[in-house]
């Protein structure tokens, strides 16, 4: 597998693990929020309609004692005359009479003591809105429905019917919600005590029973949300961000490394230049009759300085090959995680813009549920848990904008030890003028051998020809580590 191949997948792995986390982290705070305020709005909604049946049980006496009765009033009886009203605590009494509950009610109007029996089924449907979705019904703490949306279901107890814990639930918590299964379907029940106005011997519940997945539509309707606009856009994102970084980046570290590599040749070039001149001067040199031993002196120990010269340049360019090569791809990578830390940033803001959508979107569609309430409080409260969940919206893109800070100030720290790294580069640079003064000393020697050279007449002209070559080859060389050393200055990380 080619490098830009492992290159390309080694971005695209790191943008597809930062875009799923982010997909998972936002998604599961805007499902938990959205769980949380929609089981919040069925519990308030409950509560509603509790307290109207309340406040219209405080004024029955009053409605089915008028000339113009209500088709709830069954019938209605004096039991005292005026000025003699009894001051016992008005009372109530449920009873189940043929197909419905009736509501027995002792009590004092206008001084007159009645005595009114209702329909407890028909009063209760007009009184509260039936609900949006699932069904109402009023449970006894003796477990027996009182009322109940569908009609039949009416005189029923909960214990016969295998909802010992639902009832248990509601008479120990008197207000808040509960899970079960029921008949193969989950059903969630939200529940509040009804605070009756008259002295019983029975408590009273109001519950609204909704069907699990009618509770968590909205919460599926985000989920298909996320599935269909921001993760097709995470993976957009990340395919782009991945080809352009491994573009750029790979082209950049080919470049750099083809140049040294041809740098490299052409100094070994050079060098192996080098030594057949020098090889080719020394035969020549013992050869010659006059002065060899001097001559034969020196181009030993010119063969022994150019010996030396080309392990410690060789083992130069090896570093400084290596070196280059790291630097230039660690400052790439460097260069392009801080545009990847920018585009987040951006998708960050944009996250925060579509969770400004999501709450209007919800504020409107809590409105619309709620139209048939008759209660405005309710509508307050419900709003304000919704603006809630805008506020931890974009509360959760601050922490993420945090914690890109935080990468961000890790990437400083690369760059400050990339400055270490120039300093070394500085080094590696002085280490470069060495070697050229002792390719200097190298041109010195081999101009004293051309001198030397020219008082041998036998093989002069075999020897200035040799010298020419290597002076040649070692100006060569020094060209190519001067522009080694001019390399090294550009790296600025």
């Amino acid at each position: 597998m080619s490098f830009k191949i492992r290159y390309t997948l080694f971005i695209l792995l790191i943008f597809g693990l930062i875009s799923l986390v982010s997909f998972y982290f936002i998604y599961n705070t805007f499902a938990r929020d959205v769980r949380d305020e929609t089981l919040s709005h069925l519990q308030s909604t409950v509560e509603i309609s509790s307290k109207a049946l309340e406040r219209a049980l405080e004024s029955v006496l009053i409605v089915a004692t008028a000339k113009t009765k209500p088709e709830w009033v069954i019938n209605s009886s004096i039991l005292e005359i005026p000025g003699y009203g009894s001051t016992v605590e008005p009372e109530i009494e449920f009873s189940k009479e043929e197909e419905t509950i009736t509501a027995r009610i002792f009590g004092i109007v206008n001084d007159m003591k009645y005595d009114v029996t209702i329909d407890f089924v028909k009063f209760v449907d007009a009184m509260i809105a039936k609900p949006r979705h699932g069904y109402y019904y009023i449970v006894s703490s003796d477990g027996f429905t009182l009322y109940h949306t569908f009609k039949e279901r009416v005189g029923m107890n909960l214990r016969d019917v295998d909802l010992e814990d639902l009832f248990d639930h509601i008479m120990k918590e008197r207000k808040g919600w509960y899970r079960y299964d029921y008949g193969g379907e989950s059903i969630f029940v939200f529940f509040d005590k009804i605070d009756i106005p008259f002295k019983s011997d029975k408590e009273i519940f109001l519950a609204n029973a909704i069907l699990e997945d009618t509770v968590f539509s909205s919460l599926k309707k985000i989920k298909n949300f996320f599935l269909v606009i921001i993760l097709p856009i995470s993976l957009v994102v990340t395919l782009i961000g991945a080809y352009l970084i491994s573009s750029m980046g790979v082209n950049k570290i080919q470049f750099q490394t083809e140049s040294i590599a041809n740098f490299t040749k052409s100094v070994a070039t050079a060098l192996s230049n080098l030594f057949v001149s020098s090889s080719e001067i020394q035969k020549a040199a013992e050869n010659t009759a006059l002065s060899s031993s001097n001559l034969s002196e020196l181009v030993q120990n010119f063969a022994a300085s150019a010996e030396e010269g080309k392990t410690e340049v060789n083992h130069s360019l090896d570093l400084m090959n290596s070196f280059l090569e790291h630097v230039e791809r660690a400052n790439d990578i460097i260069k392009e995680t801080v545009e990847l830390m920018d585009s987040l940033n951006e998708l960050n803001e944009k996250i925060t813009d579509l969770s400004d959508v999501i709450s209007i979107l919800a504020i409107n569609a809590s409105i619309e549920s709620s139209k048939e309430n008759i209660d405005r409080e309710g509508i307050m409260k419900i709003a304000d848990h919704i603006a809630k969940i805008a506020s931890d919206a974009k509360e959760t893109a601050k922490i993420s904008k945090k914690t890109i800070r935080l990468v961000q100030e890790k990437i400083s720290k690369v760059f400050e030890m990339s400055r270490s790294i120039e300093e070394e580069v500085a080094s590696a640079r002085s280490a470069m003028k060495n070697i050229l003064q002792v390719i200097d000393s190298l041109t010195e020697g081999i101009m004293k051998l051309q001198g030397l050279s020219e008082s041998l007449a036998a093989v002069s002209q075999e020897t200035n020809a040799g010298v020419e070559e290597m002076v040649s080859s070692l100006e060569k060389i020094r060209e190519e580590v001067s522009e080694l050393e001019r390399m090294s200055k550009k790296l600025k990380l």
